[in-house]
C-alpha cells in the first residue's frame, strides 16, 4: 500500500533554535519583517558525530515512526544521499576532517542541486577560506500520520508525541551534537485554534460572572 501523499508535512531541523524579532514586529500582524534566524552555535555538521546523528534520525523515523503513529515515510534525507554519493566514489562516511567535509559537500550539492534547499549554506565575506563557507542549518523532511483535516485537539496530542520522540533522540546523542527540533505548519494552526477556543471560553465565563454580579447589584437578589 503506497503511503498517503496529502498528509501533514513536518521538518526536523538542526542548527536553528528559533526566530529573533523585535517586540513591535511580533505584535504587528501586517509586518513584512520575518525576523532573523537564531542559529544554534553548537551545531557543526562537519563533526562526524553530527553526520551520523542525522542518518540515525532518518533511520529512527523509518523504523519507529509508523509504529508510534507519527510518520508514514521520510520524504527527504539529504545525509542518506550524501552517504551513498560518497560510497559510489569509494569514500568513507562520516567525513573526518572539516575542510574535506565542506569540500565534498560542496561537490555533492553541485552534482545534486535538488538537495540545496535542505542544507543552509551561508557565505561570510572577509573570513579565512575555511570559515568563509559555513553550513548553519540542515533539515530532514517527512510525511506525518496527520491528515489535513485533523482537529486542533488531536494535533495537540501529536505535538506532545513529537516532543517526546525528539527529546528521546537528543538524549541518546553523544556530547557535542546539537539538538534537533521539529516544526510544521500544523503547529501554528493548532496553537491559533486552541487560543481562540480558550479565549472564547474565558470570555463566556467572565461575561456570566459579570451578569450575575450586575443582577445582584441591581436587585440585591441572585434568584
Amino acid at each position: 500500500k503506497p503511503p498517503p501523499t496529502n498528509n501533514i508535512r513536518l521538518s526536523l531541523i538542526w542548527g536553528i533554535k528559533g526566530i529573533s524579532r523585535d517586540e513591535g514586529s511580533v505584535l504587528d500582524p501586517f509586518t513584512s519583517d520575518l525576523g532573523e534566524p537564531d542559529y544554534d552555535k553548537n551545531f557543526d555538521i562537519s563533526a562526524p558525530a553530527t553526520q551520523e546523528a542525522i542518518v540515525r534520525m532518518c533511520n529512527k523515523v523509518r523504523s519507529e515512526g509508523l509504529e508510534q503513529e507519527l510518520a508514514t515515510h521520510i520524504m527527504r534525507c539529504f545525509m542518506d544521499v550524501f552517504k551513498m554519493w560518497l560510497g559510489e566514489q569509494n569514500l568513507d562516511f562520516p567525513v573526518i576532517e572539516k575542510k574535506v567535509f565542506l569540500t565534498r559537500m560542496a561537490q555533492f550539492l553541485d552534482d545534486y542541486p535538488y538537495w540545496r534547499q535542505d542544507v543552509g549554506v551561508v557565505l561570510y565575506e572577509g573570513r579565512s577560506e575555511l570559515e568563509r563557507v559555513q553550513i548553519r542549518w540542515a533539515r530532514v523532511r517527512l510525511s506525518t500520520t496527520m491528515s489535513q483535516q485533523i482537529s486542533s485537539n488531536a494535533a495537540y496530542e501529536q505535538f506532545g508525541k513529537w516532543n517526546d520522540f525528539v527529546e528521546e533522540f537528543n538524549a541518546e546523542n553523544p556530547d557535542g551534537v546539537a539538538e534537533v527540533r521539529h516544526t510544521s505548519d500544523i503547529w501554528v494552526r493548532m496553537i491559533t485554534e486552541r487560543e481562540a477556543i480558550d479565549g472564547t471560553v474565558s470570555a463566556i465565563i467572565i461575561a456570566t460572572i459579570s451578569a450575575v454580579v450586575c443582577i445582584f447589584l441591581f436587585t440585591g437578589n441572585l434568584v
